[in-house]
């Protein structure tokens, strides 16, 4: 397995507030909470699975499948570009984790080279759902969030997206 551990509350800097450390406390809270809960509804050969969450009074520790090879990014860097039989494979490898997702009223929200891995079989798994939400298909999300190299046009002007588009 592979754990990701988050600190519970945050890191006083001395510059907040007792009232804003307190909300940063609890985004923090929510956030991590989400990541666990959302992660622990997919099931899907492409993307990286759930095994078990403990909270205790310090830390959050997320378990989560043992994938044992690179980011899509270190595996480009030592490889150079890929052919494109391998990028078709990868392609629809992310397409259908993605779809699943979406179907499933869940998106990603910071979907890059960094939170692809792939296996030592030469299999996609997607990584990393903290930004994560579920979604209405006749709602919109408002939130910015993920990295700013790879958002789109609508979260960049501020404008309400709706999730599986954008």
């Amino acid at each position: 397995v592979a754990c990701k551990i988050i600190p519970r509350g945050s890191t006083d800097d001395g510059h907040q507030s007792r009232a804003d450390k307190e909300r940063a406390d609890q985004s923090k809270e929510i956030r991590t909470a989400r990541e666990a809960a959302i992660v622990s509804l997919l099931n899907h050969p492409h993307i990286c699975g759930l095994r078990d969450v403990i909270r205790t009074n310090h830390y959050w520790y997320i378990f989560f499948e043992y994938v044992n090879g690179p980011q899509m990014l270190d595996y480009i860097i030592s490889r150079g570009k890929l052919k494109e039989k391998q990028a078709r494979k990868f392609s629809r490898q992310i397409a259908s984790a993605l779809d699943y997702c979406h179907r499933n009223s869940i998106v990603h929200r910071d979907l890059k080279i960094e939170n692809i891995l792939i296996s030592k079989t030469g299999d996609i798994k997607i990584i990393d759902f903290g930004l994560s939400n579920l979604f209405s298909p006749r709602g919109h999300l408002k939130t910015f969030c993920g990295s700013l190299y790879f958002a789109a046009p609508e979260i960049l002007q501020g404008r309400a997206y709706t999730a599986p588009e954008v």
